[in-house]
């Protein structure tokens, strides 16, 4: 036996172990500097977001979006029966293998770190260096200052109005089935896409390749989560809720492709989605566009007025049809959601706000899951600057 294999027989077992793990660590410790880069550094966090993002969305992001169903849904579960697994093979060593040199979990451990560590790593790049990139120039994304704060009440009433009125027209105007339901002019994914390219001329990030938004299998627990829709950072995919009435899925279709191009903030999204839907040639479209911003104006103008009721009927009040069709389920799908439910609706909905609270406030947004709220604040921007251009435009 010559002197190499000799070593190599009588290697001691944890030096291979040791390597193994090296990796991993060395994948979750560079994960780490970036996070700490992006956090500390506006510069690198917008480099990054303006040149890297879109290589991963031209090129990984095509390759899942080629898939005809949700790959971050499958991810998700294949993470389920992985937990699963691993608590069943710790639980088996713990009871019959504990004299085993080299039990089952040992194994299952290190294949688990590996999988985190890239997890972290996918997430890092994916989604929360973006985060930390500048935002939309609507609404001064450093000012922390409510809407109401920034803007006078009054301000706040003639937006209000404004897109009541918006919302009201155009529930009478679209063109409707024998069901009463809006009727789109082309199809909603396809319809999404263009208005997003279109919107890219005066958000040029917005530009580049689109897959078409998903729908998610488990649409039934994602409404149990009050979720319209989900950006799956690890398949670069957007992804819908099936079952929410129509009306939603357009301004969800371009809410969702938004993070695609590396806006991360839920209120840069809901205002990209509703300049995305007003640039539509689609009457529906508009008219969704509007209905998804009507609900986070309305509140913030009744919390405005002390929720006094008999001031707030006293503006224009929201039509019947724009009540009826501004909904998140019908009554018919809530009914099957429940039916089929396997965990606790109001369970599933405190889980869900809870997590993603967390997960926006640590990443340096301290309104949590409120920061959709925060697309009043831009709204009161673009609401204003277009009176401001209008009236120019109108003295020359």
């Amino acid at each position: 036996m010559n002197a190499e294999n000799f070593e190599k027989k009588h290697e001691r077992p944890g030096k291979h172990r040791k390597a193994g793990l090296a990796i991993p660590a060395v994948i979750s410790f560079a994960a780490l500097l970036l996070n700490l880069a992006a956090r500390f550094s506006r510069d690198f966090s917008d480099r990054y977001t303006e040149r890297i993002f879109p290589l991963w969305e031209e090129s990984y992001g095509r390759l899942t979006g080629s898939v005809p169903f949700s790959v971050g849904e499958l991810l998700l579960v294949v993470g389920v029966i992985w937990i699963a697994a691993a608590a069943a093979i710790l639980v088996t060593d713990a009871v019959f293998c504990l004299r085993r040199k080299h039990p089952p979990c040992v194994s299952f451990l290190k294949a688990t770190v590996w999988m985190l560590s890239i997890v972290l790593m996918v997430m890092t790049l994916n989604c929360y260096i973006p985060w930390q990139a500048e935002g939309l120039s609507y609404g001064a994304a450093e000012d922390t200052e409510s809407a109401t704060a920034r803007y006078s009440q009054k301000q706040l009433t003639s937006l209000r109005d404004y897109i009541v009125r918006q919302a009201d027209s155009y529930a009478a105007a679209v063109k409707r089935d024998g069901d009463g339901n809006a009727v789109f002019s082309a199809d909603r994914k396809q319809e999404a896409v263009a208005c997003m390219k279109k919107l890219s001329e005066q958000f040029p990030r917005l530009s580049g390749y689109y897959p078409e938004p998903k729908g998610l299998f488990f649409s039934g627990l994602m409404s149990q989560m009050h979720m319209q829709g989900y950006y799956f950072p690890f398949s670069m995919e957007a992804n819908y809720n099936t079952k929410m009435c129509e009306m939603n899925m357009p301004f969800t279709f371009c809410h969702e492709l938004s993070h695609l191009k590396g806006y991360m903030k839920e209120d840069d999204c809901n205002m990209l989605a509703f300049l995305a839907c007003m640039g539509s040639d689609d009457p529906a479209f508009v008219y969704s566009g509007y209905l998804g911003v009507l609900n986070y104006v309305d509140n913030d103008f009744y919390t405005s007025i002390g929720k006094d009721k008999a001031v707030y009927r006293s503006h224009v009040l929201i039509s019947d049809q724009v009540i009826s069709d501004n909904r998140f389920l019908s009554d018919e799908a809530w009914k099957e959601v429940e039916k089929n439910s396997v965990i606790d609706t109001e369970t599933a909905t405190r889980t869900t706000k809870n997590f993603t609270d967390a997960q926006i406030r640590a990443n340096g947004i301290s309104e949590g899951w409120n920061s959709y709220d925060l697309v009043v604040r831009q709204l009161l921007d673009w609401y204003y600057d277009r009176e401001s251009r209008e009236g120019v435009q109108a003295r020359n």
